[in-house]
């Protein structure tokens, strides 16, 4: 008997090959990730990153929390960088003792408070740098958690098997780099754990500060080219950037608390609104009286502590479009700016924790530029243009 391929057998034939693929698929893409170091505990990148350089950020799953604060308690530090990933740039190098970067552990005032009361319970650093996002003060600003504390990196969910397949789609994994990958040979030229390290040369250094190395040198063309992706947002009106005449009350009341419980713990607490590159502030300033909640801000923050600085607009302090990582994100030197400017202040008690020598070389030695060359990076390094400003990296 002779048996004819009608369409419900097509059909049925090539939907049986696709199941039977899947399982193949995830167990490729395990393999993968595995190679990868996804699978690797928090606890273990820590210690490794403590005993060599290697940069680790996971594409897998959200850790930074968990990460951030393990190696707060691993470190003990006497200086802590505290804020959103608009902080992520600031560097142990440019202190004179232990400091951990918590960057990306933050992102509402609730949440500052309750890694404050964790600091207060176990390890009081004399100095917590805090960079304030306006946007956490605008009405529709939400209580944001990062993530929880008690994730050890090691969560598995069988749908974490088929999410390389969408970075391939979306380009966020080229293909050559998959195949490095599975085959056990890193594309990346430095020790990396996560995904994202591994292929793109990106992630968190021992300290905590994050490197967007392959960004910078080329490695990889997935940065915010000219800005593009912000501006998009703020003539949209959307995300981060929605429009809001006043700040929000509710707010404005937690930020206080948040102040106010530091003060009681004496904890020495330095604020300081972060900045966005001068190009995105001027368009923010030509979309008229929509962000009018940030002038508001600027004029009420320095009533709650001394110790709160401004710096949303960078030309204040001498940085530029050029210095920043995207239209969001200010770079090394930006950063180093920030530092010295607070090291002025008397007031401020910064300045004995902060090896200014070398701060103001890498200003005058690097400005223009979002980075400085990485001591552990071994390979010629060359800042490109990776915005498409214009600007020159010499």
């Amino acid at each position: 008997m002779s048996w004819t391929l009608t369409p419900i057998r097509k059909y049925l034939v090539i939907f049986g090959l696709c199941l039977g693929a899947v399982p193949l698929i995830g167990l490729i893409n395990f393999v993968f990730l595995m190679n990868a170091g996804e699978f690797e505990p928090i606890d273990k990148i820590i210690e490794i990153q403590s005993q060599h350089d290697a940069l680790f950020y996971s594409a897998l799953r959200t850790v930074t929390y968990p990460y951030k604060l393990s190696l707060f308690h691993h470190v003990k530090p006497r200086v802590v960088a505290l804020g959103a990933s608009r902080v992520w740039q600031i560097r142990s190098q440019y202190f004179t003792g232990s400091f951990v970067n918590m960057g990306g552990a933050m992102a509402s005032f609730k949440e500052g408070e309750a890694i404050l009361r964790k600091m207060a319970a176990s390890h009081k650093p004399a100095v917590v740098i805090m960079g304030i996002d306006p946007w956490w003060f605008a009405s529709g600003a939400g209580n944001f958690q990062m993530g929880t504390a008690t994730a050890t990196g090691q969560e598995f969910r069988l749908d974490m098997l088929f999410m390389p397949c969408d970075w391939l789609i979306r380009q966020k994994v080229s293909y050559q780099n998959y195949f490095k990958v599975l085959l056990g040979k890193t594309p990346s030229p430095i020790p990396a754990f996560g995904v994202t390290a591994v292929t793109r040369m990106d992630g968190f250094y021992k300290d905590g500060s994050y490197y967007d190395l392959g960004l910078v040198t080329g490695f990889h063309n997935l940065g915010d080219r000219k800005f593009e992706w912000v501006e998009s947002k703020i003539k949209a009106g959307s995300d981060a950037f929605k429009y809001d005449k006043s700040i929000s009350k509710d707010r404005w009341e937690e930020f206080v608390s948040m102040v106010m419980f530091a003060q009681r713990e004496n904890i020495h607490l330095i604020t300081f609104l972060t900045p966005l590159p001068p190009r995105i502030i001027d368009l923010m300033a030509n979309m008229g009286d929509n962000y009018a909640y940030i002038d508001e801000l600027r004029a009420m923050l320095p009533e709650v502590s001394k110790l709160s600085y401004d710096f949303f607009d960078p030309r204040s302090f001498g940085s530029s479009d050029c210095e920043f990582i995207d239209g969001i994100h200010g770079g090394e030197i930006t950063y180093l700016r920030i530092l010295l400017e607070i090291s002025k202040d008397p007031a401020s008690g910064l300045s004995p924790y902060l090896n200014l020598d070398k701060i103001v070389k890498c200003i005058d030695q690097y400005r223009g530029k979002a980075m400085v060359p990485p001591p552990f990076y071994k390979q010629p390094f060359i800042e490109r243009d990776f915005l498409e400003l214009g600007c020159k990296k010499p």
